[in-house]
């Protein structure tokens, strides 16, 4: 864009909300929140993973601590380019890359596999664990998901929908979990088929 005597003028990136739009300044601050909620989310697992013998959900919360801390650090990116560069970088300009589900799932499950006998059922307090980190992760999708909703620069939607199916792989490694907890002869026959079919 350029003002009436050809000169360059600064673009200013901004990002609409349901009650209007917001300042970068602004744009800063639902970062910040959303680090915390990371944060959060990190500490929830570390506490999760200390607070069981169990080696799957151990496995598992060990792993999620690592994705949430990871998430943290690239919020703290995107807010630090937002912050210093008043412009929305691209997942790529801050090494946002996708992780496999698939290979992640395998690692925790082949690690837990040799503590895990058959026709395990989900103890009370490793039931409460899991719907708590369910809880958390459907959160962070709900915030990430309306922010999405509501961004107007396409880098900033971008960002957002990849924090969102980062979550949602989340939340379908603690459901495969819980499948494999409550019923692990099942859950195998159905991770064989969805290797073949998908």
């Amino acid at each position: 864009t350029t003002i009436a005597d050809g000169a360059p003028r600064e673009t200013v990136h901004r990002v609409t909300s349901r009650r209007g739009r917001h300042t970068m300044a602004e744009l800063s601050d639902i970062l910040r929140d959303a680090i915390k909620l990371e944060q959060e989310g990190e500490r929830y697992y570390e506490m999760a993973a200390a607070n069981t013998l169990n080696a799957l959900a151990r496995n598992t919360f060990r792993s999620l601590a690592e994705r949430e801390r990871r998430h943290a650090e690239l919020l703290r990116a995107y807010c630090d380019a937002v912050s210093k560069g008043g412009q929305c970088p691209t997942p790529e300009q801050i090494d946002a890359t996708p992780y496999s589900l698939s290979d992640t799932a395998r690692e925790i499950f082949d690690k837990a596999r040799e503590e895990l006998g058959s026709g395990s059922v989900l103890p009370e307090d490793l039931e409460e664990l899991y719907e708590g980190a369910i809880a958390l992760e459907r959160k962070s999708i709900e915030l990430y998901e309306q922010q999405a909703e509501a961004a107007e620069v396409d880098e900033h939607e971008e960002f957002l929908r990849y924090l969102v199916d980062q979550e949602k792989g989340h939340l379908r490694l603690l459901s495969e979990g819980q499948q494999y907890l409550a019923d692990p002869e099942s859950w195998y026959f159905e991770e064989e088929q969805w290797g073949v079919t998908g």
